[in-house]
């Protein structure tokens, strides 16, 4: 049986899209298996996040070992059980448009709930986690979880070589971009840049950006800046464009995301990781490309 990745319900009981795809069972009446936004469920998840968004702004270090709480640390089993009762090595199949993968439960962001078990899920966007530079899979859904270091039963303190990685996969977006003025289709990464930085004295040129960890630096020319930016070098095999926390701006959980595609195989994801880690960003390309090509059982040329 295939399921579909559908839109939500609304409060009028229409359908309606959303940014991220929702796995909907195909059993009428029946809840998408990723919840909705407007279901008690989600409200749920959205209420931890903040919390934990929150709780992260005090985290002494960014990279500081996390002190663990005596539920969740060393001295307790490794976790290989999700709480709906699915094994984290359990493979899950999704067919996209072009190819079909067979990945670990324990990969996917966020953890499926367990209908989908024995059906093949058709969707073009899903997400997944990682820890660097193992590969290995996080044993705690990560969707409730701000820190990209964090604790988990069984298994000692992360230290800043490890940390994990989030992931998302989607076809290109659609949409207007300004070069040339006016022009409707699919938004790259250097489209988006060009679309960042065109028409403004705001953002320097290219040939006044400096070269840092192989990308190009750039940052608006305004005093105390909160973000600082990154894309690819030109003539690079890859588009990349990059946002990432200011050094100058007092946060204590800083983090990078931004995205990055391959136009020779078509592949596109967006990536969230920790800044400190930025120097290490074809490394973490390379992992996720080399674990979908793992998963990948179907036209996997990529």
């Amino acid at each position: 049986m295939v399921l579909r990745a559908e839109s939500c319900k609304n409060r009028k009981g229409q359908y309606e899209s959303g940014v991220l795809a929702n796995f909907s069972a195909p059993f009428p009446g029946r809840a998408p298996i990723f919840g909705c936004g407007h279901n008690k469920l989600a409200q749920l998840i959205l209420g931890f996040s903040v919390l934990f968004a929150l709780q992260s702004l005090y985290t002494p270090s960014a990279t500081a070992a996390p002190a663990c709480p005596p539920s969740i640390s060393p001295g307790q089993p490794i976790t290989i059980i999700s709480p709906d009762g699915v094994k984290l090595t359990e493979l899950i199949t999704l067919k996209t448009s072009d190819r079909m993968y067979r990945i670990p439960f324990g990969y996917l962001s966020p953890w499926p709930m367990p209908q989908v078990l024995g059906h093949t899920i058709q969707t073009n966007t899903f997400g997944i986690a990682f820890w660097m530079p193992s590969l290995r899979y996080p044993e705690r859904d990560v969707v409730l979880i701000a820190e990209k270091r964090f604790c988990e039963s069984g298994r000692p303190s992360p230290g800043p070589e490890n940390f994990v990685i989030k992931v998302r996969f989607s076809p290109l977006p659609m949409g207007m971009y300004d070069v040339p003025p006016g022009t409707h289709g699919e938004i790259t990464p250097l489209r988006r840049f060009q679309n960042q930085t065109r028409g403004s004295d705001v953002w320097p040129k290219v040939s006044e950006m400096s070269i840092q960890n192989g990308l190009l630096k750039y940052e608006p020319k305004i005093d105390r800046p909160i973000r600082m930016y990154f894309r690819h070098v030109p003539g690079s095999d890859t588009e990349i464009l990059l946002s990432c926390s200011h050094p100058d701006q007092r946060v204590l959980n800083p983090l990078c995301d931004g995205y990055f595609y391959h136009p020779v195989s078509g592949l596109y994801f967006s990536m969230t990781f920790p800044r400190d880690v930025l120097p290490s960003w074809k490394l973490m390309v390379k992992a996720t490309r080399d674990l979908l090509s793992r998963w990948c059982v179907s036209k996997c040329e990529m």
